[in-house]
Order: structure tokens, then sequence, then C-alpha cells
């Protein structure tokens, strides 16, 4: 980007006086990304510095999809079109209309489009989430639901979409759940643990909560049905 901009002020430098606007995709550092972007890079470089911009009157970037400006509105993100992940849920899709004056002064105008479905993420158990009339805003966007019933019901997603029919992401994190890191241990002590145990520490860890009464016992015949050979 530091060989363009040079190359780009020999040819100012040749025209005479003159407002320059640079219009560049890359990632400026400073800028706040969203999850949708795709790695941008070369060699080991993956950020551009403010002052490669330096001189210039006015610099359109893209790439980073949220709206962001920099250097009091002189360097500008206006974002993308559409929202591209859930991570730009709360992104305005946008334009920008700059005026550069004969004075030198820049005036940006952000308009917005008003274009593309809306997301939203919704969290709660399930049949609350169908049940709950100030969410009838959510039918029309894209959804992206968090259940947090204890178990996972059947058909979940299935079921989310008689309602929200744009529902397209679905996660189960149940109230009270704990995030691990998911390692298992050391190779010994899984070998050397019961299977019943290893069995409940792997639902504990996949769920995040602990099993109850009844599905100990459902463990534990099924294991006691595979040491002996009969039928659970």
């Amino acid at each position: 980007m530091a060989w363009a901009m040079a190359r780009a002020r020999t040819d100012l430098a040749a025209a005479g006086p003159a407002r320059s606007v640079v219009v560049a995709h890359t990632f400026l550092t400073g800028g706040e990304p969203s999850a949708s972007e795709r790695e941008l890079s070369l060699g080991h470089v993956d950020q551009v510095g403010m002052s490669v911009f330096d001189g210039i009157d006015y610099v359109a970037l893209g790439h980073l999809h949220r709206r962001q400006a920099f250097d009091g509105g002189r360097v500008t993100y206006s974002g993308t079109p559409l929202r591209y992940s859930f991570s730009e849920q709360s992104n305005v899709p946008s334009v920008e209309l700059v005026d550069l004056a004969a004075d030198g002064s820049i005036v940006c105008r952000r308009i917005e489009l008003g274009v593309g479905r809306a997301m939203c993420t919704l969290s709660g158990e399930l049949e609350a989430l169908l049940a709950d009339p100030d969410l009838a805003a959510a039918e029309q966007a894209w959804v992206r639901a968090v259940l947090t019933d204890r178990h996972l019901p059947l058909q979940a997603m299935r079921r989310l979409q008689e309602r929200f029919p744009h529902a397209v992401e679905l996660s189960h994190e149940p109230q009270g759940a704990v995030v691990t890191d998911g390692s298992a241990g050391p190779g010994a002590r899984v070998r050397a643990a019961d299977p019943l145990d290893l069995a409940v520490e792997f639902l504990r860890d996949r769920r995040g909560i602990d099993l109850d009464d009844a599905e100990r016992q459902l463990l534990a015949d099924a294991v006691t049905a595979v040491r002996t050979g009969s039928p659970a």
C-alpha cells in the first residue's frame, strides 16, 4: 500500500494543485473488524498505518464491514451495503455522500440504505420464545437463537422456523452452564477412569450442567449392559 501511495503522490505532484481522493481496499490499523471479513495480508503484514494516507484530502476504504471514520472523517469505511453475519446485526447499511468544497473543507453525509433483512439474536427457553408476543418483529428477520432449556428440545430448529421462518442458527446454552475449554485431560487419566465417570464428565462438558438422578441411572444401566453383554 505504501508503494501504491508513493506512485499516487508522484502523479499528484505532476498534475499540479488538485483535490485528491483515494479509494482503497485495506485493513487500517485501529479499525474494528467483524466476524465476516476474510484475512487480508501480504507476507506477515495484515494492517496499514494511517500515515500511509498522509496528504490525501479524502480516503474511502473498503474491507472492514462496520461503518467507521478516522482523522475527523477524512478516512472512512462506509461499511457493507448488506449484513453478512450476526456479528454485524447492529450495523445499519449506509453510504457516504462526500462534498469536497473549493475552500478545502470536507462535508460527509451518511445515507442509510434501508436494504436487506434485519438480524437479531433471541435467547431463552424454546417455549417462551415461541409464545412471546414482543418478538413479533423477529418473525421477518434473520434469527440466531440461543436456547437455555436444560435439555435441548426435540426438533428445536423446525419448531423455531414455524414461527421464525428465517431462523438460520441455533445454539444450546443451558442456564447455569459452566464454560470449559473442552480438554479431556492426560490420556493416562482417561484410560484409568471408570467408563461411567467418563460418560458423566463428557455430558457435563458438552452441556455445561450436571446430570440429574434419572440420567445418571440410564447411563449406569447402559454401562452395565455393555460390560455384562445383557440388554439394557
